[in-house]
């Protein structure tokens, strides 16, 4: 019997030369009926897409680098251990849990019905970020509801965290955590665009390794403002046409340029005595990079800058700039808690605690900075002597169905926190540079995304949101094949060298008058824009 047995694997191997490789071969060692099949279906199961049944026998399957291999050669899919599956595959970080919709993991991503995966990277229990990555949520249901993209087609997202539990991790695990998720998402379902990452230090993180690896995904961050990302590097090839990393918020440059020239020592009364500035910023690329341009802007003999990290002595960073004594302070900061806790010593400070108090968009967050449970020396800083900077929020009537439409959504007020509509203006922005790449095609990636959305800037006006998307698609799938797209955010006139829109910079300030808030008070105001 077993002579049988070797004799017909002998004849078997001369017969089909086997090139399936070290999967095939296990599977005749430990089942000799594994390869003889009645259908695709059993070829697709055992070895990967790509395998198909010919005369009794599986045949190779398609091997892949990258899921965009398997989405090139069968309209989606993962790409795991060099084979395509047609089903979700876990990160090894449990970072990639949450889904849009809810049931993606369970669903097919493969086959007529599946959906376009992309993906989105957020500091998951960030206050802020959570409410970014419901606004990205949001958009991908709304083109759901009215028509999805090309031919039909649904959009489903996959949400990975690279911040970790209470957004606590830092340095090296941030990174590593940072460059886990990308590599789960452009590599092992080669994504073609990712909403985020949503800080400037993670999308540098990102866009390098994104490069370092040769991926071709798009990132459209909504909130990485630092010029260092300006001139960032984020080709694949010198001769691509655009970048790959692009975002629907404007450069720091602007928000520098408006706390020096209009901000400080103008809100939230004029003082013309004041010129020492010290400066308290987070020490990395978006901290360092605005602190650089407001004393670029400001003067670097008037400004004393205090860098600090999320373990820093915080009372001793007051210290420090008490000793340059100093005739205004600015808080540059990533997470709003650093800044009720940089806020909470200035309280301490006699000398310290009635000077103004310049925020930037980081600190606008309302869960921290109108929390009615902060000591009472905080709260008169906070309503009193304190006002910010931030990317115009956005108004009219695309804002406002923006808003209720998020509120019925998630039963959560978006406008308390920085970059939500940009959030919202990313997922639509990707999705119609996917309407524009995948024209009766799926051989496209982030580079030909990029190409969508540099034909985003002219033409017929349509609005970010449902009611215009219709619009949208037909307006990229024309002769023309272009839109100018106009953002729940803004105008997304894009300087597709950078990727980045210009925007106003509005001046906001905290209030408890009922008059000013157009909801429940407390809230933030805007008082002017620059």
């Amino acid at each position: 019997m077993l002579a049988w047995v070797a004799l017909r694997l002998l004849l078997r191997a001369a017969v089909i030369p086997m090139v399936i490789g070290v999967a095939v071969s296990g599977c005749l060692l430990t089942n000799i009926n594994q390869d003889d099949c009645a259908s695709d279906n059993e070829c697709i199961a055992a070895f990967g897409y790509g395998s198909s049944c010919v005369d009794g026998y599986c045949g190779e399957p398609l091997t892949c680098a990258t899921g965009h291999d398997c989405r090139i050669a069968f309209g989606g899919g993962a790409c795991v251990d060099g084979r395509c599956s047609g089903t979700l595959v876990p990160d090894p970080f449990d970072a990639c849990t949450s889904f849009e919709p809810e049931g993606l993991a369970a669903s097919a991503l493969i086959g007529d019905e599946s959906p376009l995966v992309i993906g989105a990277v957020f500091r998951v229990d960030d206050s802020s970020d959570h409410r970014r990555a419901n606004a990205a949520r949001l958009a991908i249901r709304e083109v759901n509801e009215v028509g999805g993209l090309v031919d039909g087609r649904e959009v489903a997202m996959v949400i990975c965290d690279n911040g970790g539990e209470d957004n606590a991790l830092e340095e090296d695990a941030r990174r590593i955590r940072t460059e886990g998720v990308v590599d789960h998402l452009a590599g092992v379902l080669g994504v073609p665009f990712i909403v985020g990452p949503t800080t400037s230090s993670d999308s540098l993180i990102a866009v390098n390794h994104l490069l370092s690896q040769r991926y071709p995904t798009l990132f459209i961050s909504p909130s990485a403002t630092s010029p260092a990302l300006t001139n960032q590097s984020d080709k694949l090839d010198e001769d691509d046409d655009f970048g790959l990393f692009w975002r629907t918020a404007p450069s720091d440059a602007l928000q520098g340029e408006a706390l020096a020239a209009a901000v400080v020592g103008v809100h939230p009364a004029p003082d013309p005595l004041i010129v020492k500035v010290a400066v308290m910023y987070i020490a990395d690329a978006y901290g360092e990079g605005l602190a650089n341009v407001f004393q670029q802007n400001w003067g670097a003999s008037d400004t004393a800058l205090h860098p600090f990290d999320g373990d820093a002595d915080f009372a001793e960073i007051v210290q420090q700039a008490m000793v340059v004594q100093p005739d205004a302070i600015m808080i540059v900061a990533i997470e709003a808690q650093h800044t009720t806790t940089l806020l909470e010593e200035l309280s301490k400070q006699p000398s310290m605690s009635m000077l103004p108090v310049y925020l930037t968009d980081g600190s606008k967050d309302a869960e921290y900075l109108l929390d009615p449970d902060l000591p009472t020396e905080v709260r008169d800083i906070i309503f009193n002597r304190l006002v910010g900077t931030a990317p115009a929020p956005p108004e009219g009537e695309a804002s406002n169905l923006f808003e209720a439409n998020f509120r019925a959504a998630f039963g959560e007020d978006p406008t308390g926190f920085s970059f939500t509509a940009n959030a919202y203006d990313a997922a639509y922005v990707g999705a119609a540079g996917v309407v524009y790449a995948s024209q009766n095609t799926f051989n496209f990636d982030g580079r030909n995304i990029a190409a969508g959305l540099a034909r985003l800037i002219s033409g017929t006006s349509f609005a970010v949101g449902k009611t215009d998307w219709p619009g949208v698609k037909q307006g990229l799938t024309a002769e023309a094949k272009t839109v100018d797209i106009v953002g729940v955010s803004g105008a997304l006139d894009f300087d597709v060298d950078s990727g980045e829109p210009p925007a106003p910079i509005e001046v906001w300030r905290p209030t408890d008058v009922a008059s000013e808030c157009s909801n429940a008070p407390p809230c933030f105001k805007q008082i002017a824009v620059w």
